[in-house]
């Protein structure tokens, strides 16, 4: 399953995306560019694309807590 995908600004300040290999092979890239970000990105989930949210870095308290006085 290919999950990475890229979205830059290309020499002409417009923006693309490329769908890559984990292996960082450009398996789909778009064919136009785009003026705004939000277009790139309808672009993109037209071809598959899924915005999932971040993943927290947080750690979870487990049993006890230490804290330093």
């Amino acid at each position: 399953m290919n999950l990475i995908w890229r979205f830059y600004l290309d020499q002409n300040r417009q923006w693309r995306w490329q769908h890559l290999a984990f292996n960082l092979d450009v398996v789909a890239e778009s064919s136009k560019s785009y003026k705004e970000y939000e277009d790139c990105v309808e672009g993109a989930r037209a071809q598959g694309y899924v915005c999932l949210p971040s993943q927290t870095m947080q750690a979870k308290a487990r049993g006890h807590v230490r804290t330093r006085w």
